[in-house]
């Protein structure tokens, strides 16, 4: 099992200038379990300073094969340090219980949601892997900072999904490789996760946590040209090969060009996806 110690409740700006969020998730029961997260500017998550972490933790225990950090140079894994501090907690929970979850952030904005106790614990496994040093999880942060709180995995999909057309300016094909060749590591990353934590809990909450992460990273490889169509056709975009011209450059077709009409098809997705 887990040990955890208390730690200081902080404000909502910290000293440094780091933002702050609140998480609270109540339980059927009237019991209540709060998370005080710290984030820099950047929307890194900062983990708790701990006298001692957990065996579980270290950087070589089930260490992902796609890692590229140093174990005598780092010795504790991002991403489960992270998840020590925060998912953790609910180690002797079950993924069926149904919480209400509040987060409060920096600006004291609130969302409220009514979940399974595995949707809510998502939210950390996204904290954890996106938003901590780990090298193949930081990849993403940039295109998930500005997601809304408490994102459903087809919000995530799409948001993701949008972002990397965003990046490719609307080639398709382009987007589809870069999200393929990014996400088999990520579920590399979410099953070594899931193998660190085997065992050491008395619930189910924290397991199911990490296989619904582990299935979007799935679902965005296996869906993902039915999402891609689903955002162009939104986007009113029609799609045409690009074009090479006499000098061997490439020539964009002007009804995907977004320098071509201000409010076009390409203007259109940077103003959904930023």
């Amino acid at each position: 099992m887990f040990n955890f110690k208390s730690r200081k409740k902080k404000d909502a700006k910290s000293e440094s200038g780091a933002l702050f969020k609140q998480l609270t998730i109540r339980f059927e029961d009237g019991s209540e379990e709060s998370f005080y997260i710290e984030l820099t500017r950047t929307g890194t998550f900062v983990v708790p300073n701990k006298d001692d972490a957990s065996d579980w933790t270290r950087l070589d225990f089930h260490k992902c094969p796609c890692c590229p950090l140093d174990s005598e140079k780092v010795g504790y894994c991002p991403a489960a340090e992270s998840l020590e501090s925060t998912l953790a907690r609910l180690q002797d929970h079950f993924s069926y219980e149904k919480v209400t979850a509040t987060v409060v952030d920096s600006a004291r904005r609130s969302t409220i949601v009514h979940w399974q106790l595995q949707e809510v614990g998502s939210t950390f496994v996204q904290l954890a892997v996106f938003s901590s040093s780990c090298p193949v999880g930081r990849q993403f942060k940039s295109l998930l900072r500005d997601l809304r709180p408490f994102s459903t995995n087809e919000e995530l999909s799409k948001h993701l999904i949008g972002k990397f057309l965003l990046k490719h300016r609307g080639e398709i094909e382009e987007c589809q490789q870069d999200i393929i060749k990014k996400m088999e590591p990520l579920r590399i990353v979410f099953s070594c996760l899931a193998k660190r934590l085997s065992g050491n809990t008395g619930g189910d909450a924290i397991a199911n946590s990490i296989v619904r992460l582990d299935a979007f990273a799935l679902n965005v490889s296996l869906y993902m040209e039915e999402v891609v169509k689903e955002i162009t056709k939104d986007m009113g975009w029609q799609f045409k090969p690009l074009r090479q011209s006499r000098d061997g450059e490439s020539d964009v077709d002007p009804a995907t060009d977004d320098d071509s009409d201000s409010d076009g098809p390409l203007s259109r997705l940077m103003k959904k996806f930023r």
